[in-house]
């Protein structure tokens, strides 16, 4: 579901242009992100009327973000094979990721890592 919502979102546009490449990358991406998210996250879902998943906010409580680098070692595999073939969109990721870092607040605070709506319910 995040692969859809995110599909035209003009970052992950621009990491990877191509559609169906796209598409692959980001449930890849997803997937692995959202499989090790790290010790206490919090998932939370959303269901439709066939209880299919239609939304999700994910958070890292307290302190948690950064997330530890055992945490973000184990998200590196999904991550080079969501974009293996576009070598600069993993500098481009990582220096979009680095900005977003020094300006995080630094009092304490549950971090939204994720909130997503499949297209068809935004």
């Amino acid at each position: 579901m995040a692969n859809r919502a995110f599909f035209n979102d003009l970052f992950f546009r621009f990491l990877s242009p191509g559609d169906r490449l796209r598409a692959r990358g980001l449930t890849i991406f997803f997937r692995a992100n959202i499989a090790h998210i790290g010790e206490g996250a919090r998932i939370v879902t959303v269901r439709g009327a066939h209880d299919a998943i239609v939304g999700m906010a994910t958070w890292l409580p307290t302190n948690r973000y950064p997330q530890s680098v055992s945490t973000q070692l184990a998200q590196v595999p999904g991550t080079l094979r969501a974009l293996y073939r576009r070598p600069r969109a993993l500098v481009a990721g990582n220096k979009y990721l680095a900005a977003i870092a020094k300006s995080h607040p630094k009092e304490l605070h549950w971090y939204l890592y994720l909130l997503v709506a499949d297209p068809s319910i935004q």
